[in-house]
């Protein structure tokens, strides 16, 4: 199918009956349909992927977060109905997953990439990254 929802949750329920290789492709034909959809299409699919392949889908899934955190934050202008949460509330949540996510990147680096050159300093960015957004 070219549902992008059904194919997601068809990658998670792969995921979890250890079909990796069936969830990996169900979530790139997501990802092929609609690239900018999702941010957590990228990062499940980054779950599953090793070494540079891993780093790139993570990044993509990154770079799609940031812009929504970007886009949130013009977005005080707008209030919110009664029963939506506020932009800060979404925004706080999107920040959280963010951090997260640089955490799976900074594992990269400690794990599949150790041998890069600049794992180290690729790591550290990614913490003080992470830091800098709760604080």
């Amino acid at each position: 199918p070219d549902n992008t929802e059904i194919l997601d949750a068809a990658g998670d329920v792969f995921t979890r009956l250890g079909e990796v290789e069936k969830a990996v492709t169900v979530l790139r034909r997501s990802i092929h349909i609609a690239p900018g959809a999702n941010y957590a299409t990228y990062m499940n699919l980054g779950q599953l992927l090793e070494g540079h392949e891993a780093l790139r889908t993570f990044e993509q899934g990154l770079d799609l977060m940031r812009r929504r955190d970007a886009s949130l934050g013009k977005a005080h202008a707008r209030k919110p109905s009664a029963d939506e949460p506020s932009a800060d509330e979404v925004r706080y949540s999107l920040r959280a997953q963010i951090c997260s996510a640089l955490c799976a990147v900074a594992e990269l680096f400690l794990t599949d990439l150790c041998e890069e050159a600049d794992a180290e300093a690729r790591c550290e960015l990614c913490v003080q990254e992470a830091i800098a957004l709760q604080a």
